[in-house]
């Protein structure tokens, strides 16, 4: 593929044809950042995020991506791109959280260790029969207290069987990717569930 050129590259083609490496040379190669180049990778970003997020065998694409976006958001850019009208750099490192959180979802078996949990079952009956839709609705109908429902929510999202999305003030709770592959585990597991279901790249590398 020729050079891209951010100023008038067509963002649908760019999310199909670009490879990550000419992605990252038009990125090397942008002395001002303004909204419209940043709009342009954005689109391109968040397109691919949301492909991997739905694959079933995203797990070789995964991290290829996570590593561009760590370099492209890297703090030698990032107060550039985050003082445009939309904080870009932070935007990416979403994205970066989200596909770390769903490879971990990918290689663990750990769902089934969640749903053993006190309370968890109980939850999961409440959002897949449509008897609660948010929080609020949620805690009514367990009595739970506030941390320790967020700590159940988290977790629960974190492995996949529940989708936590945002609605209004509520957070809008519906079933997660995992509840159909998950069933109660007959016995202990050795690896523990995914209690952030992220785990940060400790290195960054400069671009």
């Amino acid at each position: 593929m020729s050079a891209i050129d951010l100023e008038s590259a067509v963002p649908e083609i760019l999310a199909e044809t670009a490879s990550l490496d000419d992605l990252l040379a038009a990125v090397k190669g942008v002395e001002t950042w303004d909204d419209r180049k940043a709009q342009i990778l954005d689109h391109v970003y968040r397109y691919r995020t949301d492909k991997l997020l739905r694959a079933a065998d995203a797990e070789n694409g995964i991290p290829e991506l996570i590593g561009h976006l760590d370099r492209v958001a890297h703090p030698r850019r990032a107060a550039a791109l985050d003082g445009l009208e939309k904080p870009y750099a932070s935007r990416w490192r979403t994205y970066i959280d989200l596909l770390d959180a769903r490879l971990h979802a990918l290689q663990s078996p750990a769902p089934a260790m969640v749903r053993r949990r006190a309370h968890v079952e109980e939850i999961l009956e409440l959002v897949v029969g449509g008897a609660v839709a948010n929080r609020k609705e949620l805690r009514q109908k367990t009595g739970l207290g506030e941390a320790n429902l967020t700590r159940l929510l988290n977790l629960m999202a974190a492995n996949e069987l529940i989708v936590l999305s945002a609605a209004g003030r509520e957070k809008r709770i519906m079933p997660g990717p995992a509840i159909a592959a998950a069933a109660k585990a007959p016995g202990p597991t050795t690896d523990p569930p995914v209690e952030r279901g992220l785990s940060y790249m400790q290195t960054r590398q400069a671009a």
